[in-house]
């Protein structure tokens, strides 16, 4: 569950890595944790973290929203798929 500070303060995040690695950490879970229940490598986790990969909006979607404990957290879910959609350099992504 997500602490109520964090809560307030998602939106300061402009990096979809930077807030892949607040959330992960919120959801006490390792780079390898999180690896094993997305089925991707930690050294992938770790890239994406770091914006060295371009992130999959559909596996964001599908897998990370879930895995993270974002379900009752529409909000917090949308802006991380609208920063993946933004480093994918997708047209008329509103954050």
């Amino acid at each position: 569950m997500l602490q109520d500070t964090f809560l307030s303060q998602y939106k300061t995040y402009y990096r979809f890595g930077s807030l892949l690695k607040a959330l992960r950490e919120q959801a006490g879970l390792s780079q390898q944790a999180l690896a094993e229940r997305v089925n991707y490598s930690p050294s992938y986790i770790c890239r994406l973290e770091r914006g060295e990969r371009s992130p999959n909006i559909d596996i964001i979607r599908r897998l990370f929203v879930s895995q993270l404990g974002l379900a009752n957290q529409p909000e917090i879910a949308a802006y991380l798929v609208a920063l993946a959609a933004r480093e994918l350099g997708r047209v008329g992504v509103k954050i």
